[in-house]
């Protein structure tokens, strides 16, 4: 029998990624969740995991971390940066709009609940820094940068999100 207040998060199939995976409980999945401005993902990244630098337009982001340690930097409209560490037990609010990321600094894998104040996907209210720099032009990005447009010509340009990645390996 189907509940329409109960959703499995943690056994529902995740969104994989080379970083690490995603499950997800907006309105997509849990529908009575349309019009509640409530969704909650976990996010789990492997070890040298990091969460795509990104922003997103029409929510706030409110972290827990369940397990693992992290490193953060939250960028705001001002040009104001923090950067720090999480660990297990710590809580994170991401106001609406600010930039930010997080990744994975531990051995072990590291597991956030993610909670927004949107019913939406998080995939619809997400703007990751490898698709917006992809989508401007090469001069364009080259002339903010001081650099030859080559650079930028050079970039891959993911048309997908990216979400997670893994960093290479120094």
């Amino acid at each position: 029998m189907r509940h329409p207040y109960l959703y499995r998060l943690e056994k529902a199939a995740p969104h994989k990624y080379s970083g690490g995976e995603l499950r997800g409980s907006s309105q997509n999945e849990l529908p009575i969740l349309a019009g509640q401005d409530a969704s909650l993902y976990s996010v789990r990244l492997l070890p040298g995991g990091v969460r795509e630098p990104h922003w997103h337009p029409a929510a706030w982001e409110f972290d827990y971390c369940v397990a693992g340690n992290a490193r953060m930097t939250v960028l705001d409209p001002r040009g104001n940066s923090d950067s720090f560490e999480v660990e297990a037990g710590d809580v994170v609010f991401v106001p609406q709009g600010f930039f930010h990321y997080f990744e994975n600094t531990g051995e072990n894998e590291l597991h956030f609940l993610i909670l927004f104040n949107t019913s939406l996907a998080e995939t619809e209210d997400d703007i990751g820094i490898a698709k917006s720099v992809g989508v401007m032009p090469d001069d364009v990005m080259a002339a903010v940068f001081g650099v030859p447009p080559e650079v930028f010509q050079r970039l891959p340009k993911p048309t997908e999100p990216l979400v997670m990645v893994k960093k290479p390996k120094s």
